[in-house]
Parts: structure tokens; C-alpha cells; sequence
């Protein structure tokens, strides 16, 4: 479903930004905000998990808060919890500030749940089939940056570790996303993570610009 077809009225700009843990999604999505602020846009930065209902569950889950043994979360259950949260997060938040015209950063959406969730066993082809109903982004950008590195700048945070923050996963969820990026799909770009900060943003920042809709900047 694109996130141009449930109204008539001028909408707003839904960016997605992608990475792999420690690749800077998160201070990418203010920065981006902040840049467009100055612009004359009304930036809204959102993320997934969320904080309705399901995404708690899943920021429990991902801190390994909720006991579940030695063994690892099937990626089954996981995508039908992240698919479920992300149509709260569409109804509850995306639409309505698409509809007001404003832009919307989302740090993290649907190709992370294909590029953290697939595997052998859990095909992108079947994530992508339960998460249909989504919202389809104007541009996604994924921030690629080696595994190692985000590992290192993960364990610099002040943050309890996460239940997907090892190398052997990190590897995996690096190599998906680069192989979803050589299936070419439309809107769906890559940047040098390892650059500097504003360097990335600088690039971000060329990348989202073509699909932002100019009427709806506030002089």
C-alpha cells in the first residue's frame, strides 16, 4: 500500500531510515529532523518498536525482560509481533501526520523486520507477505557500516545489551540487508555509515530531498 493512496489531500513525506545495530539510524533521524525543522518542514521522528501495546512486549523481548529459556526467539513469532505493532504505528501515528502534511522520520520499519528476521527457515518472501498491509515508504535509506564497528560503538552506550547485539547476528542481519539492496528495489538507497557524522547526514539528506513535497514547507 503506497503511503499515497488514502487521501486526496496533499500528504506529507514518510523516510525510512535502516541499519544494523550501531549504524547511527537513531541520531540520523534527529539530525535529518532537525535539518528539515530549519527548512520550514514539521519533522515527526518515530521508531519501531513502538511504545503502543506490542512494541512494549518487543522492547521486553529484546532485552530478554520476558524469560523464554536459553533458546533464541523464533523469527516466526518475532515478525508477527513486528508486523503487528507497525499497523498500530501506521494507523496510530504515520497516517494521521502524512495526512497534516508533516515528514515523517521512522528510525527502523519493514525491511528490518526482513533483514534481522530471515533466515533459512523464515523467508523474506513470507515476512513480506505478513507485513503487506503496510505502509509503503517514499524512500528508505539504509545506513551500511561493518557489523565489528557497530558493535563497538554499541558497547561505548550507556544501554542494557540487546538480545540481537552479537556479531554472529549482526553479520547475518549486514549481509540480508545488503542482499535485499541488490534486489534493487524502488526507493530503497544505501550511505557509507562509516563516514562522520554530518558527512552521513549530508548524504541522507541528498537522497530523501527529491521526494520531499515542497508545498508543504512553511515559510
Amino acid at each position: 500500500m503506497s503511503s499515497k493512496t488514502k487521501s486526496n489531500e496533499p500528504l506529507g513525506t514518510f523516510i525510512v531510515l535502516e541499519g544494523i545495530d550501531g549504524s547511527g539510524t537513531t541520531t540520523q533521524a534527529h539530525k535529518l529532523a532537525a535539518i528539515l525543522h530549519e527548512e520550514g518542514y514539521d519533522p515527526l521522528v518515530t521508531a519501531e518498536p513502538t511504545r503502543g501495546p506490542v512494541g512494549l512486549l518487543l522492547r521486553r523481548f529484546l532485552i530478554k525482560d520476558i524469560p523464554f529459556g536459553d533458546e533464541e526467539y523464533p523469527p516466526s513469532m518475532m515478525t508477527l509481533l513486528f508486523s503487528a505493532d507497525r499497523l498500530f504505528h501506521v494507523s496510530r501515528e504515520i497516517e494521521p501526520a502524512l495526512k497534516r502534511g508533516e515528514v515523517v522520520i521512522c528510525d527502523r520499519y519493514a525491511l528490518s523486520t526482513c533483514a534481522y528476521q530471515a533466515t533459512e527457515e523464515t523467508e523474506v518472501a513470507w515476512i513480506e507477505d505478513v507485513g503487506r498491509h503496510a505502509l509503503v515508504p517514499d524512500i528508505t535509506v539504509v545506513l551500511l557500516l561493518d557489523p565489528k564497528i557497530g558493535l563497538e560503538r554499541v558497547a561505548n552506550r550507556d544501554l542494557k545489551r540487546e538480545f540481537y547485539e552479537n556479531l554472529e547476528c549482526q553479520q547475518r542481519v549486514d549481509k540480508n540487508y545488503r542482499q535485499l539492496l541488490l534486489e534493487n528495489r524502488p526507493n530503497v538507497v544505501s550511505v557509507n555509515a562509516t563516514q562522520s557524522i554530518d558527512a552521513v547526514a549530508e548524504d541522507i539528506l541528498a537522497a530523501v530531498r527529491p521526494f520531499l513535497n515542497k508545498s508543504c514547507a512553511h515559510s
